[in-house]
Parts: C-alpha cells; structure tokens; sequence
C-alpha cells in the first residue's frame, strides 16, 4: 500500500487524521463489520465538514480499504498495516504506529463496548498492548536494536489484528439465529 497516495488523499479530503489513524480505523471496521460498504466506510472515519467533493480522494481510500478487506478476507496473512517506508525516519515511523493503534482502538470503540468481551484472552492481550503502543516513542533513532524492535511490533500487530479478525469473524458465525450450513 502506498502511505503517502493515502496521506495526499486524506489532505485533499482535509480531514484531520494521519493515513495510519485512518488505515488503523479502517482495520477495525473491518473486523467488526467485513460486509460494510468501502465508501460508507471511508465517508464514516473521514468525517470533515470542510471535504470538498470526495470523488479523487474517497477513491484513493475506498482502494486502500479493498485492499485491507481483501487480505483479511484470504486469511493469507499479506495484511500490511499502512505506514511510512522504511526510508523515513524510526521517530516518522513510531508516530505512525502509535496513530495506527489508536485508530483501531478508536475503530473498536465505535464498534460497542462488548465487542472485546467476545474475544479469547490471546486476543483482548492484543487489544491491551495496543493501547500500550499508542505511546510508543523511538528512543534510539537509528540504531539496529530499535529498528528490529520496532519490526517486530509491527509484525506482533500484524499478526495480532489479524487474530482479532478471525476471531470476531467466529463469533459472527456461530452467533444466535444466524442461518449456518450443516
């Protein structure tokens, strides 16, 4: 995914939140409502009475949105969390993340408060540490154990949220009154 298209995206919507708030949003929409329509979606996270018409912008983001649904969906673990290259600074990086987690926190939270209660003690672990990620800060810029530190958050989250998909997509399945195939 191309976090810069999203972030020139999100500036021409003026909307007031970082292309990873938005993506970490979009994430936990996903995981709560896989069947949503994209463009309903985007229009919900973007909200800025100021956006001029959404067409270039909404596009752009509705993609990154498929995209996203797509790689949940397969379950083949190619989700990437959308964040500056590695070519930006780990301090540019950090923020990102941290904007990421609270995004999907935020994304969660609009979802219902009992949404974590459905989740395994593996998976509400997941939700807690992403609250502890939205204050991370990049002590250590540039060194080789700050960079790995922070690959391996990112993957741990990757892999995390893809956890939480699954099993919220679990949950829908086997809910009450849902019609299931035998």
């Amino acid at each position: 995914m191309d976090y810069a298209a999203c972030r020139d995206a999100l500036e021409r919507a003026e909307a007031d939140l970082s292309a990873a708030e938005f993506h970490g949003t979009l994430c936990a929409m996903l995981c709560t409502r896989p069947d949503a329509r994209m463009d309903a979606c985007v229009i919900e996270i973007v909200v800025s009475e100021h956006a001029p018409d959404g067409a270039g912008w909404s596009r752009v983001l509705a993609e990154h949105g498929e995209r996203s649904r797509r790689a949940f969906a397969e379950g083949d673990f190619d989700l990437e969390l959308l964040l500056p290259d590695d070519d930006a600074s780990l301090t540019e990086r950090s923020e990102a993340l941290s904007d990421w987690c609270k995004g999907f926190l935020y994304g969660l939270g609009v979802a219902g408060k009992n949404v974590t209660e459905i989740l395994s003690d593996d998976a509400r672990e997941v939700v807690s540490d992403l609250s502890e990620f939205t204050r991370l800060d990049a002590d250590e810029e540039g060194s080789e154990v700050a960079e790995k530190a922070f690959a391996e958050i990112v993957e741990y989250l990757r892999v995390g949220v893809l956890l939480i998909y699954e099993e919220m997509a679990r949950a829908r399945a086997t809910a009450p009154g849902r019609n299931r195939l035998h």
